[in-house]
């Protein structure tokens, strides 16, 4: 029961008591990698809403824990990626997305967060192909889409960006607002 109040509050968007409550289960069995890595997701929240760096090594911290309990857990090394690309740490973020897509081949997340990185870093041919590998392993990716999209109009391919577009908005039928504002800032 115990377990269900904590994930409930994650779900609710109360990540401070959703922290105390996985700590809480910590000290209930210090081997409860579940908890490590939920405690870590709701302080990586904290620390989104707060622009916490402290929150982000707090984050990071329980997730590197829950990998001295499993070290092959490839969601908490995609997770823990993410929080070091957050910190500013792209080098050891890319690190952990390949270690997570290496365990575990058919996941997508860490092919699209390393998209993002080689983005970022303005490497649009090593983003494409990373965003291409994303949507390879799971189609169901509406950002990724769109994130092609504006790279393929960047790139004055306005057939293949207005393709991706409506792929991308596929996915949103019931938003027209959506539709209409990005429809219109990609195809201007």
């Amino acid at each position: 029961a115990h377990v269900f109040k904590e994930f409930r509050l994650a779900q609710q968007g109360k990540p401070y008591e959703a922290v105390l409550e996985f700590r809480k289960a910590i000290r209930l069995d210090s081997r409860a990698k579940y908890a490590y890595v939920f405690a870590g997701s709701s302080y990586y929240n904290i620390a989104q809403r707060e622009r916490s760096t402290k929150m982000l090594n707090l984050s990071a911290d329980m997730f590197r824990k829950a990998l001295t309990l499993d070290p092959y857990d490839y969601n908490a090394i995609n997770f823990l990626g993410v929080v070091l690309s957050r910190g500013g740490h792209n080098t050891e973020a890319a690190e952990q997305f390949n270690m997570a897509a290496e365990i575990y081949p058919k996941f997508a997340n860490p092919h699209r967060n390393l998209g993002v990185l080689w983005q970022e870093a303005g490497d649009n041919e090593k983003a494409k192909a990373e965003f291409y590998k994303t949507l390879e392993l799971n189609e169901n990716q509406p950002t990724v889409y769109f994130e092609l999209a504006l790279m393929e109009e960047r790139e004055l391919r306005f057939k293949a960006a207005e393709r991706l577009l409506e792929k991308a908005l596929s996915f949103e039928p019931q938003n027209n607002i959506f539709k209409k504002e990005k429809k219109q800032d990609i195809l201007s």
